[in-house]
């Protein structure tokens, strides 16, 4: 016996697949591929933030519902003071409040930049409370006029297209969100307009200002998953073409 005729002696034999499994193998690779196709043709699964244009010009009592479920989440008022008004946004419900300054403590609500982040780990304001002001909600810009001269001041005083963020309640679990606002001088009637605004369907997950979209999390699966499985299922979820190879690897 040659050395080439042993060693051909000495191999494994190819396994042999009843016809009811083959059967259900080929059911198998028919519904994973499926599913991966559905997968990768649903935007919606992939659907993070939630964005909503705007065309709303902001007057006392106008409300914001970021998550457009009926109920609102704040609502922008022109509190009274002395020969002045001050616009503020009121959290309607407990639990609600407004991204403040970085300076602490933060009395005012933050003109927040595209780009920049709205989330865990950052400064929230219900109320800006002070000796000045004792009105409802958080401060953005007071305008008025005393003596034959008018003034308008404060951190959203002539702003345009810049990012207010938020922190709301949905079902008792913490979002974030954001409105994209400019704000004029309503002290001599210009406007205060929104004109979009978003929140992240997921509790607890920042929202970058200014976004439109997003990506969902991913699942808490990848890092501890066996590779081996991860190959089978990848070459069985390929399709009918991966049949040979998954054969192969088994025998």
């Amino acid at each position: 016996m040659t050395l080439r005729q042993k060693k051909s002696s000495q191999s494994r034999p190819a396994a042999a697949f009843s016809a009811a499994f083959e059967k259900k193998l080929v059911s198998y690779v028919t519904a994973a591929s499926a599913a991966g196709l559905a997968l990768a043709t649903t935007p919606a699964a992939n659907a993070r933030v939630v964005y909503t244009p705007a065309n709303i010009s902001v007057s006392g009592g106008t409300e914001l519902d970021l998550n457009n479920d009926g109920t609102p989440d704040f609502k922008f008022v022109f509190e009274p003071g002395f020969h002045s008004s001050a616009l503020a946004i009121d959290p309607v419900a407990t639990g609600n409040s407004v991204l403040c300054g970085a300076t602490l403590p933060c009395f005012e609500a933050m003109v927040g930049n595209y780009g920049q982040a709205a989330g865990p780990q950052k400064e929230f304001l219900a109320t800006s409370y002070t000796n000045a002001f004792s009105g409802r909600g958080v401060i953005m810009a007071i305008a008025g006029s005393y003596g034959g001269k008018t003034y308008f001041f404060g951190p959203w005083a002539n702003q345009n297209n810049k990012y207010v963020g938020f922190k709301f309640l949905v079902d008792g679990k913490v979002h974030y969100g954001w409105a994209r606002m400019t704000v004029a001088n309503f002290g001599r009637g210009d406007a205060v307009t929104i004109s979009g605004y978003a929140y992240e369907t997921i509790p607890n997950v920042r929202i970058i200002e200014g976004h439109e979209s997003g990506l969902a999390t991913e699942q808490p699966d990848a890092a501890g998953a066996n590779s081996q499985t991860q190959a089978t299922l990848g070459m069985l979820a390929g399709g009918a073409v991966a049949l040979p190879r998954w054969r192969r690897e088994n025998q």
